[in-house]
């Protein structure tokens, strides 16, 4: 399992941390106080970055290859 770091708001990767519990989310455009690090399996991973990118056809090939 990887420990990756998550917006806490829109729930992206897309983020850069700047230190001191500061990070810059590029998707909501706003600085958050805390990284939100989760560990997730590999699924977990693809899961988070489809669903990141709203594009509804890689969500429902998601959803019909892993359920």
């Amino acid at each position: 399992m990887t420990e990756i770091t998550l917006c806490a708001k829109c729930g992206t990767t897309n983020i850069d941390y700047h230190g001191k519990g500061k990070c810059f989310c590029h998707e909501c455009k706003k600085e958050t106080d805390t990284v939100d690090k989760m560990v997730l399996s590999p699924q977990e991973r693809v899961r988070a970055a489809v669903y990141s990118r709203n594009n509804k056809w890689a969500i429902e090939n998601f959803e019909a290859t892993h359920n």
